[in-house]
């Protein structure tokens, strides 16, 4: 579906200066669009080839009075290419209108497919009892390869048409993976028509966001423009909470695909606290044996900074069961805290350490309040939203968070300007961190957890 999702955003404003007509002619117009004057100089390029002109594609008699039978130059997004792709007169029409019914033609078809056929039948008793369909004779390892081909084939069928209006890029899957989930989660897992119906509401709004622009409320100025980067987060947000199952899905009923339970936590032996001992004390001692490479202690660092946060990151979905994808969000609130107390309030260093874990819990405090709630795929997703609106956040508030320039000029105190100095305490502080949480999963807490 997230086809769908960049054919209906495409209906904002680049798109409409790319294909209008009044954008491409260079003499004087009194109708000419201010938009498009905009769009004019990002592009900033003369035509492509002599004689050649962009027509508007959604208008065909337009296409006969411009083109004259030659072929249409399509200009692409990107800032500097010339031409991407040369395209007839009819080429461009009708790709956009592929675009615009493909979507409801894999709905009929992949609804038909699932609801009216044996292997429609069958996908759907695999998914909440893979044992009983075994039982039953059907090769479960065919059954799913055929799935995930189909999917792959979709997925590439959405790459392959949306090339008229981008190019191929390295930088594509990363820009629709994360869109794709958003759609799914808030269409409701295993709901077609739900992600369709998902994907038209966020286009919608993002265009909504683009056309208005930036907007005087009570003499301060909104730029709804800038919410086109977290919009879709937004609405996943707002549905999961509302509606934990997404918009046309339905609460997930109990499945029998579970795995082994986990192994209960035994105290440590006598084996495992002595190969801790040595560990740590090789921790002590490297800093002397890399005295001749001072970078070395600065990968130390970065090493414990990343074990700390693993170990954080595995209490919560190890022992507390509760997958989170937006972990990462509360590792960035502790370091803005930190930085802005130094900067802003003149705070000592070793202060901040201790009032920058204490934002960060007040953050999580906030976000807990909504994703403990929720369970599964749902509450990874939600965690994830509101991970990305925190980013958001923090990239668009130039005036306090440094945008995308962050906080800098950070710097210890001068008794840890030796890296060396540093290095110590940060070991002592993940050392510390690492049996704090240890210690709490065999407290009665971490029973009542586990």
């Amino acid at each position: 579906m997230i086809f769908i999702l960049k054919v209906f955003i495409g209906h904002g404003e680049q798109q409409d200066c790319l294909y209008q007509s009044n954008c491409i002619n260079n003499a004087p117009n009194p109708t000419r669009p201010a938009k498009c004057d905009q769009q004019e100089q990002r592009n900033n390029a003369p035509a492509p080839l002599p004689g050649v002109k962009f027509v508007d594609t959604e208008r065909p008699e337009q296409q006969a009075k411009h083109s004259g039978g030659n072929p249409i130059a399509y200009r692409s997004h990107a800032a500097g290419d010339k031409v991407s792709v040369k395209m007839t007169k009819d080429t461009v029409y009708l790709t956009k209108r592929i675009l615009r019914g493909g979507g409801s033609g894999c709905i009929r078809n992949l609804t038909l497919l699932l609801a009216k056929t044996r292997f429609g039948i069958l996908v759907r008793a695999a998914t909440q009892d893979r044992e009983m369909v075994g039982a039953l004779g059907v090769n479960q390892a065919w059954l799913f390869t055929a799935v995930f081909a189909l999917g792959a084939l979709l997925a590439g069928l959405g790459g392959a048409l949306q090339l008229p209006r981008e190019p191929a890029t390295l930088e594509m899957d990363l820009n629709t993976i994360g869109a794709a989930f958003v759609v799914v989660v808030v269409g409701g897992m295993g709901s077609i028509p739900g992600a369709y119906v998902a994907a038209l509401l966020i286009a919608e709004i993002k265009a909504v966001c683009i056309w208005l622009g930036v907007v005087d409320i009570f003499g301060y100025s909104v730029s709804f423009s800038k919410l086109t980067l977290v919009v879709e987060f937004l609405v996943m947000a707002v549905v999961l909470v509302v509606r934990p199952w997404g918009l046309l899905g339905r609460p997930q009923g109990v499945s029998r695909n579970t795995g082994l339970p986990e192994a209960p936590l035994r105290p440590s032996g006598r084996a495992y606290r002595l190969g801790g001992a040595a560990l740590l004390a090789v921790l002590v001692l490297l800093p002397w044996f890399t005295a001749g490479s001072p970078y070395l202690t600065v990968l130390l660092i970065d090493l414990l900074i990343a074990a700390l946060f693993a170990a954080s990151l595995h209490f919560i979905m190890g022992p507390a069961g509760m997958h989170s994808f937006g972990h990462a969000a509360y590792f960035g609130l502790g370091a803005y805290a930190a930085a802005l107390l130094v900067r802003s309030a003149g705070v000592p260093m070793e202060l901040t350490l201790v009032l920058a874990p204490l934002a960060a819990a007040a953050g999580a405090l906030l976000y807990g309040w909504f994703c403990v709630r929720l369970s599964g795929v749902y509450l990874a997703m939600l965690t994830l939203a509101f991970a990305q609106i925190t980013w958001a956040i923090c990239y668009q508030w130039d005036g306090f968070t440094g945008g995308s320039n962050g906080l800098t000029g950070v710097w210890p105190a001068e008794w840890l300007a030796d890296k060396r100095n540093y290095y110590y305490l940060t070991l002592a502080l993940v050392a510390g961190g690492v049996l704090l949480l240890r210690r709490v999963l065999f407290s009665p807490f971490g029973y009542a957890l586990r």
